[in-house]
């Protein structure tokens, strides 16, 4: 499970690699206004040529001539989204009176559905007029009228029965029912619909479609079928797997899988579901660190191609997977997302180098060279099949990679979004809380000690766990908004919640000392202070009787790493006698901590799968896993009279790591993937 590695990179590490970075990023900032000025200087020659359009929008330039086609056609929205694209970075009127121009021609196939692509069709083209700005309130009103009619026209190729959109066929086609992974993309005008006053069944037509493709559209790799052939007999079963415009239906075809990995990085930006993040996160590896992948990062037209001589590459599906890595970068954990970022980085200097991006008078006004539509189509004779050509679907995406470039790197960065947070929440009795982007934790304070109705009466050194579904901090504000508004922050509220019992145990992470005479363990502490805190790394302190824990979590893996050191005046020495001091897993089946459990000596660590919260079934799995940190030296495994397992050493002066995970973020679902994440961050620990 190589990708669990890269989440477990250091706080130093992703330093070293964003300082690293920053020269590309710059060179292709200062490189921008050059980049749309040469846009600007195409299109204008397209413009010129689409006076007399006759109703018709260029798609490509082969053979010397232009390719223009009909607003049916799916690539019909592209150019007018692209000039809108340049009047959003220039600000110029012309190419605002040039974009509602081409806009209009749009109206026309408001009510298309021949198949599914009515939301590439509108929202590059009304949808981007609708977020820049589309003149009077009249053409507003008009244009929201057009994208509602136009997701009414896409659900009426939708089945109850089969929970997909039916991608191509006439619709009742009993024969077959395609899917196609492009159909993804058309998702955004549903989850638009249902978000404006539209059919609340939009959404849920998304959703199912979603997670019809999420599970049956991929492989155990990662890479996405390009065309699925559903049975309609017995619907979720799959009767052929069509290469469509791959090489092979085994193989994968670079720009389905941009649309995948765009697709459901969309979704999960509409719905918050950690599910289609999980998806996107899995694509975009696959592509990321396909060994296929040319240097510059514009991928051959299917991934396999590369392996025979002369094969083309696409810039359309290098432009598109830009565009979404961006889009991905600020949504996924901070490792990930660093290495996204510098991903996309690299494929737009590529794009917009003399290699790829046309100079002024090439290619009809197109902006990129080498785009690939459908090779296997071309060497069939078939009608658009396209291959070493410009296409205005890769001008469109390049636009929009360089406008996200441009967005990211204007941020500052103190407005950049907060994965890690570290405070005292007294509204809470004296909870001290700790997240990141994986999972939240709490310990215990004086006021918890208090019999009710102050306090709960919970003596404990234990640490609790807080379920999350969304990377950004909210476990606070959950927490005393549940206080305030007496909210219980036990329920899922699709963000995050509790259902993770500690009562007197160690929970996840808590320490304990075993002696000659038994069992010992420190109450509540009884100071707490915040050394550092930043958006991505966060070091607290927690006084108790004998010891202070100093903690340190930081973005991009589900453990806090906790360095415990005795109290001013106390020795470091190791410990008298036989005595052991380590941290505590709670799996006792009195608090429903009992599931699979991987427990590895060598390694030092100790991990669960629990298959119930402490609220019921429904509610997911919990996982835990604390781990000793090699330099302690050999660990000892113990269990208490409480039913927790401690990993133990001598001495009490050590440093550990404690953490947790839950299924429904769509990170880990299964025990092995935990197990193989846990193993994989002890084996990171050890090198």
């Amino acid at each position: 499970m190589r990708r669990a590695l890269a989440l477990a990179v250091s706080a130093a590490a992703l330093t070293l690699f964003a300082a690293a970075a920053a020269p590309e990023e710059k060179e292709l900032a200062a490189a921008l206004p050059a980049a749309f000025a040469r846009a600007a200087d195409q299109y204008r020659l397209l413009t010129e040529q689409m006076k007399a359009g006759n109703g018709r929008h260029p798609k490509s330039f082969a053979n010397g001539k232009l390719v223009t086609i009909p607003p049916e056609d799916w690539c019909s929205g592209f150019y007018p989204g692209s000039l809108w694209f340049l009047y959003e970075y220039t600000k110029d009127p012309f190419w605002k009176a040039e974009a509602e121009k081409a806009t209009e021609i749009q109206e026309k196939v408001r009510h298309y559905n021949g198949n599914h692509d009515i939301g590439f069709m509108l929202m590059s083209s009304v949808g981007q007029a609708l977020r820049l700005g589309a003149g009077t309130p009249q053409r507003k009103r008009r244009y929201e009228e057009i994208l509602h009619d136009g997701a009414a026209a896409l659900a009426t190729r939708y089945t109850d029965k089969m929970k997909l959109i039916r991608s191509w066929g006439k619709i009742g086609d009993e024969r077959s029912y395609l899917v196609i992974v492009d159909n993804m993309m058309n998702l955004e005008l549903l989850e638009w619909d249902a978000k404006r006053g539209g059919a609340a069944r939009s959404a849920e037509i998304a959703k199912n479609h979603a997670d019809m493709t999420d599970g049956h559209h991929f492989r155990a790799d990662g890479s996405a079928f390009h065309v699925l052939n559903y049975n309609q007999k017995t619907p979720g079963k799959i009767l052929e797997y069509r290469s469509g415009q791959g090489a092979c239906a085994s193989g994968a075809w670079s720009r389905g899988h941009s649309w995948a990995i765009y697709g459901f990085t969309m979704m999960h930006r509409e719905t918050k579901n950690p599910r289609y993040l999980e998806r996107a996160i899995r694509a975009a590896d696959y592509a990321i660190n396909h060994p296929n992948m040319p240097a510059d990062g514009i991928p051959y037209w299917d991934y396999h191609a590369a392996n025979i001589p002369d094969e083309e590459r696409d810039s359309s599906a290098g432009a598109i997977m830009a565009s979404a890595l961006l889009e991905l970068s600020a949504l996924a954990p901070a490792a990930k997302a660093a290495a996204y970022r510098a991903f996309a980085v690299r494929q737009l200097r590529a794009l917009i180098s003399d290699g790829y991006f046309a100079k002024r008078g090439e290619i009809g006004g197109f902006l990129l060279k080498h785009g690939v539509g459908s090779k296997p189509q071309f060497i069939q004779g078939g009608k658009g099949g396209e291959v070493d050509v410009p296409l205005n679907y890769a001008d469109y995406y390049l636009l929009e990679a360089l406008l996200r470039f441009k967005a990211l790197t204007e941020q500052p960065e103190a407005a950049s979004a907060a994965r890690v947070d570290a405070r005292h929440v007294p509204e809470r009795m004296d909870d001290f809380v700790w997240e990141n982007d994986f999972c939240g934790m709490r310990a215990y304070g004086p006021k918890v000690s208090e019999p009710r109705p102050a306090g709960e009466g919970l003596v404990s050194s234990g640490f609790d766990v807080f379920n999350k579904a969304v990377p950004d901090v909210m476990m606070a504000e959950t927490l005393i908004r549940g206080v305030k508004e007496k909210i219980s922050y036990h329920q899922n509220n699709g963000r995050g919640f509790d259902n993770y019992k500690v009562s007197t145990g160690r929970g996840c992470g808590g320490v304990g000392r075993m002696t000659e005479d038994g069992w010992r363990y420190a109450r509540n502490w009884r100071t707490q202070r915040v050394l550092e805190k930043s958006g991505q790394k966060a070091v607290f302190e927690l006084g108790y009787e004998a010891y202070t824990i100093r903690g340190t979590v930081t973005a991009g893996a589900p453990f806090t790493r906790f360095d415990v050191l005795p109290r001013t005046g106390a020795s470091g020495k190791p410990a008298a006698g036989r005595d052991l001091m380590g941290p505590g897993l709670d799996v006792s089946a009195d608090r429903r901590h009992d599931g699979t459990l991987k427990i590895d000596l060598k390694r030092g660590f100790v991990a669960n799968f629990e298959p119930f919260g402490v609220d019921g079934d429904g509610n997911g799995n919990v996982m835990t896993a604390i781990l000793l940190d090699p330099a302690c030296g050999p660990a000892h495994l113990a269990s208490d009279e409480t039913g927790c397992l401690h990993l133990l050493q001598r001495g009490n002066v050590f440093t550990y790591y404690a953490g947790a995970a839950w299924s429904g973020a769509g990170r880990f679902t299964t025990p092995d993937e935990w197990f193989a994440y846990v193993k994989d961050f002890a084996d990171s620990l050890a090198q």
